[in-house]
């Protein structure tokens, strides 16, 4: 199973202010995925292109084009693609790429985490081309609803710290996962 994890881009009021992190969180998930059997790529749509910014709705969207992102969807061919979403300003880049995602094959499930998602898994998941949240510590339920995924149909009270949507609604977990020993990690 192929895996893509994306740290969107992010937008600025002067994209002269852009600047770069590492995206520590997606990276760590990466690797415990790695550890665990999974091919796994991480695009980091702002480090990759520093330079570009493109005007949108009064700011700008800094990061990799919308048709480099594509590019690297239709290079990889993603069977699975997580999308990080720490901050609540970059939720509608998150909605785009996940838009994207689903424009370039509507079948791939879309993963979105982070501390936005945690906190409004709800109305992360009334955008209808996310698929499921991971709320909290991704690299165990992360894992969890990959293995779930492939014996539909999913049962929400076998998935802690997952939300997704079901015929009655929105499912959100109220069991989260804990790493007791973050020393496992990678």
């Amino acid at each position: 199973m192929k895996i893509l994890l994306i740290n969107p881009q992010r937008m600025l009021n002067n994209p002269k202010n852009q600047y770069t992190s590492i995206p520590i969180g997606i990276i760590s998930l990466a690797s415990f995925l790695q550890i665990n059997g999974y091919e796994t790529e991480v695009l980091d749509t702002i480090g990759e292109d520093l330079k570009n910014y493109e005007p949108h709705n009064g700011v700008y969207r800094c990061g990799l084009s919308n048709f480099k992102v594509m590019q690297c969807i239709e290079s990889y061919k993603p069977d699975v693609v997580g999308i990080s979403c720490s901050f609540t300003p970059r939720f509608p880049n998150v909605v785009h790429i996940a838009r994207l995602v689903k424009q370039f094959n509507p079948n791939i499930p879309v993963i979105v985490g982070g501390m936005h998602a945690t906190v409004c898994a709800e109305d992360v998941l009334k955008e209808q081309s996310i698929d499921f949240v991971v709320m909290g510590e991704a690299e165990v339920p992360f894992i969890n609803l990959l293995e779930k995924m492939k014996t539909l149909p999913l049962k929400g009270e076998d998935l802690h710290s997952i939300s997704f949507r079901v015929p009655e609604g929105i499912w959100v977990s109220k069991e989260r996962t804990l790493i007791d020993n973050l020393d496992s990690l990678p």
